[in-house]
């Protein structure tokens, strides 16, 4: 949402909260505004709309992080996501290019599992463990942030060579034809 929004915002909310009997003081508008800023205000109003028609949920007054479950998804979900963004890169990419997923949770989590070479050429009956590592490792950054020292890009078996033999590796990222937006193949 934007700044201009806020106002509309908080009177939805406290229509919202007035339905269901309750008082919307400026601490609740506070944290309902921070928790929902990151969505459009159309997409909050859909979601409270939906979690007020909801058969069992609906009974209940709404809570921000229900509302942002709604719009966002889970942890666990984001997660998954991720997951399966980046088995469908390595299938495409391979061990060798270098690849830069713009997201630095994901950057973490494949460095935390050895690197991008590393996780490319795990045997497939290791997946399954990878993959539970892989999500436990997003969750966490995803919760308190990738650290800041987090890879930029995750390097391919190419660029790991010439950094060892002190080559210098290309810097001009190439977008591949079907791969996924948000994928950058270096090199």
């Amino acid at each position: 949402m934007k700044a201009e929004d806020e106002d509309a915002f908080a009177a939805y909310i406290t229509q919202v909260l007035g339905f269901y009997r309750q008082d919307a003081s400026d601490f609740a508008l506070s944290v309902w505004w921070e928790a929902c800023k990151g969505f459009d205000l159309e997409q909050v109003i859909k979601a409270l709309t939906a979690h007020a028609t909801h058969p069992e949920k609906g009974q209940f007054p709404p809570k921000p992080a229900d509302i942002v479950r709604e719009l966002g998804g889970t942890f666990t979900d984001r997660a998954l996501l991720a997951w399966s963004r980046v088995t469908r890169v390595a299938s495409e990419i391979g061990a060798y290019a270098s690849v830069d997923f713009g997201d630095p949770v994901i950057h973490e989590a494949i460095s935390q599992l050895g690197g991008w070479a590393a996780f490319c050429r795990a045997p497939l009956d290791e997946m399954p463990f990878l993959q539970k590592r892989f999500c436990d490792f997003h969750r966490t950054f995803t919760t308190r942030g990738a650290p800041a020292d987090a890879p930029l890009q995750l390097q391919g078996e190419h660029a790991q060579v010439n950094a060892a033999k002190a080559l210098e590796s290309p810097e001009v990222a190439k977008r591949l034809s079907g791969v996924p937006a948000g994928v950058r193949r270096i090199g």
